[in-house]
């Protein structure tokens, strides 16, 4: 081999190992994300639960004030179901794609 070939092979190495080392770090910070994520769904979900929970009580009180705060309350309530709704479609949609990467 000449020297030109050795310093070819150097440089590819290294070029390599930082590219590992890049790819590593970045799947680190991925799999970091959907972690949150993940936690984050199961907080919204046990929020949607209990915003249904407080929305079954019958209010005895017919004031105007109440009816806007029960109205935010179901707002607020569809939201956060929207939300779960959005974040798990795009991790369904993303595991779906990984999946059938893998079968081709």
């Amino acid at each position: 081999m000449t020297s030109l070939g050795i310093i070819l092979v150097l440089v590819l190495l290294i070029s390599n190992i930082l590219t590992g080392y890049y790819l590593y770090r970045f799947s680190v910070t991925i799999l970091n994300i959907e972690t949150s994520i993940e936690e984050s769904l199961d907080q919204l979900e046990a929020s949607y639960q209990e915003v249904s929970k407080i929305l079954e009580i019958d209010v005895f009180f017919d004031s105007v004030e109440v009816r806007k705060v029960i109205n935010e309350i179901k707002n607020s309530k569809e939201s956060i179901h929207k939300v779960a709704i959005d974040l798990s479609n795009n991790f369904r949609m993303a595991s779906e794609s990984e999946k059938d990467q893998e079968s081709s």
